[in-house]
């Protein structure tokens, strides 16, 4: 990793991307696995029609939602709240271009 200091600003930007696709890729293995654990042990315990088995996969459902979200932001496909709003923030609390 390069130390802050040393890094151009379109290194930092680069470092910065990678991070966010890093932690996409962790919340959607973690989901992965999570649905397969649940999904799959409760399914078969308690059948697909039982009402616990729906809520379950309804909730997993709006995790799904969740990690699409995460990686529409990680790729930047939606600009909500990222970097350069963040960026924005700053000079306008600064009062200067950063």
């Amino acid at each position: 990793m390069i130390p802050d200091t040393l890094a151009t600003e379109d290194e930092l930007e680069a470092i910065q991307y990678v991070k966010g696709l890093r932690e996409f890729y962790m919340h959607a293995c973690m989901f992965v696995v999570f649905f397969v654990v649940f999904a799959g042990a409760f399914s078969l315990k308690f059948g697909i029609d039982d009402p616990r088995v729906r809520f379950l996969l309804i909730a997993l459902a709006g995790w799904g939602v969740g990690v699409v979200v995460h990686g529409l932001a990680a790729y930047e496909l939606i600009r909500f709240l990222g970097p350069r709003w963040e960026r924005g923030i700053i000079e306008r609390r600064l009062g200067r271009k950063l």
